[in-house]
């Protein structure tokens, strides 16, 4: 579980390590938490702590902090939890079952994920993935660009209040049912009956949608 306002935080897989190797840069360790508890790796900013010091400008000034966290290639995740304020996650090769990112600004990439289900929500910001396997992919978007680049899915439902949705399916068209539902904004995706149980469905209230397939 990570949940921070600000910085970059890196995860990456590794075929060097045996186990979980953490990393920090910062001139500002007080304001970070890193805590095990129960099988679950919390990473959060204290913010109880910045809040005792919000007289303090000189304190907060060049706030720096970069986390990187190294984990064995063949680690299996059950639940993965992105909560980002501001600042940049990067995510590379993560296996899970479930994965919720919930993005308010800043940028979170992801590339080479293998998983069950992905939630994604964003207030604002950007979220990008690339080369990944999700079985079943849910986004909502009120503001800021989602891009997906050659992505195999099965379902994906999504909402788009206003924002931009980009998506690169690694599939055919023709397998998917697509069901989607226009108020205002553009879509380039007409309705379907598909040639498998895959589908895609969505709502646009307002934004840019674009699907392209690799057929």
């Amino acid at each position: 579980k990570i949940d921070v306002d600000f910085g970059i935080v890196n995860m990456t897989s590794s075929e060097e390590v045996e186990n979980f190797e953490i990393k920090t840069i910062t001139n500002i360790s007080s304001k970070f938490k890193i805590e095990c508890q129960d099988q679950e790796l919390i990473i959060s900013d204290n913010k109880h702590n910045i809040i005792e010091n919000w007289w303090n400008m000189f304190e907060n000034y060049n706030r720096r902090f970069e986390l990187n966290i190294l984990y064995p290639a063949d680690f299996v995740f059950e639940n993965v939890d992105l909560y980002v304020s501001a600042g940049k996650v990067n995510c590379e090769g993560l296996t899970f079952n479930t994965m919720k990112s919930n993005i308010s600004a800043g940028l979170l990439t992801l590339s080479n994920l293998h998983g069950q289900s992905f939630a994604s929500k964003n207030s604002a910001g950007e979220t990008r993935m690339e080369n990944s396997d999700i079985r079943k992919i849910n986004t909502t978007a009120s503001a800021g660009n989602i891009q997906f680049k050659n992505i195999f899915f099965e379902e994906f439902d999504f909402k788009l209040s206003a924002g931009n949705l980009y998506v690169s399916v690694n599939g055919s068209k023709s397998e998917y049912n697509i069901d989607v539902d226009v108020s205002a904004g553009n879509s380039n995706l007409s309705n379907q009956k598909g040639t498998t149980e895959k589908y895609i469905k969505g709502n646009v209230s307002a934004g840019n949608i674009n699907f392209s397939f690799n057929d």
